[in-house]
């Protein structure tokens, strides 16, 4: 699974206009080009030249890095940390040859990467991010480094035995961890979602609609016996 923080430009290759320039250059020196029929018939050559080798030559995706810019020197700072430690970290799931820690490895990646967007998108949100970004994601990477420095040595031993487990026992802890940081970052929209939704309520009821009523009171279904 990739969680690529990069940006993808695609670039439509030259190539097919160079062959349907070729086409009607033959169709030049074959024909009688100064004939309305022979013009016609070098244009939708090299026009159907041309298309059929703009489907078949793949376009060019040029990929550069995501580039900050909040207008905040500090937050721009910690988004790169972010973005370059979570590049370590995929490319340590790269190196890593073991299915249930690459699994959890997923995890980190797809919630690093949410915790990044949320707040490139709102970057008043950054402060709540600072322990995630220098104590957590960090750890993550060096304890996920070792593992792939182990397992790349093909170190064996009690100690490595010993080590490979924990790590492995608490990748999903980290992950968890990961997970819990992004949802933190929306605590503050339940509050702005419950205010909106009540005044929501409040004017609808002066048009005579009920608002909806909790689970556990709406009426179940009767059983047909």
């Amino acid at each position: 699974m990739e969680h690529k923080l990069v940006a993808e430009r695609k670039i439509p290759s030259a190539l097919p206009i160079y062959c349907a320039a070729l086409v009607f250059l033959l169709c030049a020196v074959l024909l009688p080009i100064y004939e309305l029929w022979a013009l016609l018939t070098a244009a939708a050559a090299a026009g159907a030249t041309g298309v059929c080798a703009a489907r078949l030559i793949p376009v060019r995706i040029v990929k550069t890095e995501v580039r900050f810019d909040t207008g905040e020197a500090d937050t721009d700072e910690l988004l790169t940390t972010v973005r370059d430690r979570l590049k370590a970290l995929e490319g340590l799931n790269e190196q890593i040859c073991d299915e249930e820690l690459s699994t959890q490895l997923d995890r980190m990646q797809k919630s690093g990467n949410a915790i990044l967007q949320v707040v490139m998108q709102q970057p008043q949100r950054a402060k709540m991010i600072r322990k995630f970004a220098h104590y957590y994601l960090p750890t993550a990477v060096k304890v996920m480094q070792h593992y792939a420095d182990m397992q790349q040595l093909h170190a064996e031993g009690e100690n490595v035995r010993r080590i490979s487990q924990e790590i492995k026992k608490n990748a999903c802890m980290i992950a968890d961890v990961f997970a819990a940081q992004l949802d933190a970052l929306f605590a503050g929209s339940v509050l702005d979602v419950s205010s909106d939704l009540e005044v929501l309520q409040a004017i609808a009821a002066t048009d005579g609609v009920k608002p909806p009523k909790p689970e556990h009171e709406r009426a179940q279904p009767e059983l047909i016996l």
